[in-house]
């Protein structure tokens, strides 16, 4: 299958850029990461309000928890889709028999996903520790917690669609 040709550069690619968009907040300079995060909940706080009717607030602490664990379930969805083979493979423990295209993901796709993601959001923490900022390990949970949700809505997108693949393959084979 011509589309899943460039599927691991492609994601490589996205890794990457999410990596230095996580990084590099994690680098700003307190001031300047407050008054992002003051932003988000100023944009945050409205859209809840024009969904509700009423006016609703929510935390900066809020803001900032959900933005470490979105991020990090992007990063999850991005590492397992990259982790699980695009074709056929010797590991048949990766892939459904007889598939070329996207396979279920295996035990070893959720394990290499489940350490690089680990190791991002440790990465991740002492990276604050450069810009005066007090690490956390609570948020490393939270942010591997993002990785493991990430990983598992992608898994379960990707057994679908492998799913969907090998059935039109039977029947048109």
């Amino acid at each position: 299958m011509r589309a899943w040709k460039y599927k691991n550069i492609i994601l490589t690619i996205l890794i990457i850029l999410t990596l230095a968009f996580i990084w590099g907040n994690s680098l700003m300079p307190r001031d300047e990461s407050t008054e992002m995060s003051t932003w988000a909940l100023r944009h945050f706080n409205e859209v809840l309000g024009r969904i509700s009717g009423r006016p609703l607030t929510v935390s900066e602490h809020f803001v900032r928890k959900l933005a470490h664990f979105s991020e990090f379930a992007v990063l999850g969805m991005e590492m397992l889709a990259r982790a699980v083979p695009s074709s056929d493979t010797s590991d048949t423990k990766l892939a459904l028999p007889a598939d070329r295209g996207p396979a279920f993901p295996g035990r070893k796709a959720c394990i290499v996903t489940a350490v690089c993601g680990l190791a991002a959001a440790m990465i991740d923490e002492s990276l604050q520790g450069l810009s005066n900022r007090s690490p956390q390990i609570s948020d490393v949970c939270l942010d591997f917690a993002g990785v493991l949700a990430g990983a598992a809505v992608a898994g379960l997108i990707l057994a679908r669609l492998a799913r969907r693949l090998n059935a039109r393959k039977r029947q048109y084979a």
